[in-house]
């Protein structure tokens, strides 16, 4: 859990470069996301398994964390 900060930092690398290789749309959104992201899939919250990409509770367990 140590390098989830250096994650972030990559998926809004990643976004900016989408964003400039788009040459059109909104940063914030995107930006804003990138810590919440890295902690619900690089975490043990959400428990995926990319050897396992099929795995029917992979698709329900986010919208699960909404209620």
């Amino acid at each position: 859990m140590n390098n989830l900060p250096q994650i972030a930092a990559e998926i809004r690398e990643l976004v900016i470069k989408m964003l400039v290789n788009a040459a059109s749309g909104h940063t914030a959104g995107a930006l804003d996301l990138a810590d919440i992201l890295a902690v619900l899939y690089f975490s043990d919250i959400l428990h995926l398994d990319p050897a396992h990409p099929d795995d029917p509770w992979r698709t329900g367990r986010l919208p699960a964390l909404w209620g």
